[in-house]
């Protein structure tokens, strides 16, 4: 399966600290664990969750999910997604509606603790 993944941190500090480095890794072995194929990462750098029109790599992603033979996306968490959970079910509409696949990886990692 042919997947993209989504980071980002809201604020400049974060950058370093919640880090986009930790949620690539993240990402990345999780996907290694399922047998994904991860084409690419886009991310967004110190910018808030509050508004889809300011994140360029989530509308990159978005269009490139659309426009390219891909099987879905990978996040970290939702709380990456965005902070409106309009924007979040959003994002998931798009996905079902062209048939496409989601995994949050935080949700992975609790469901193998439990």
């Amino acid at each position: 399966m042919k997947v993209l993944g989504y980071i980002r941190v809201s604020s400049k500090t974060q950058i370093k600290g919640y880090s986009l480095n930790n949620q690539r890794s993240k990402i990345k072995d999780y996907c290694k664990y399922m047998d994904y194929e991860l084409l690419d990462v886009y991310e967004d750098r110190g910018i808030s969750g509050m508004s889809v029109d300011k994140r360029n790599g989530y509308k990159e992603m978005l269009d490139y999910l659309i426009n390219k033979n891909i099987d879905g996306v990978v996040v970290y968490s939702l709380s990456r997604l965005g902070r409106r959970m309009s924007d979040v079910i959003g994002l998931l509409d798009v996905l079902k509606k062209n048939k496409l696949e989601f995994a949050n990886v935080e949700l992975s990692e609790l469901r193998l603790i439990n």
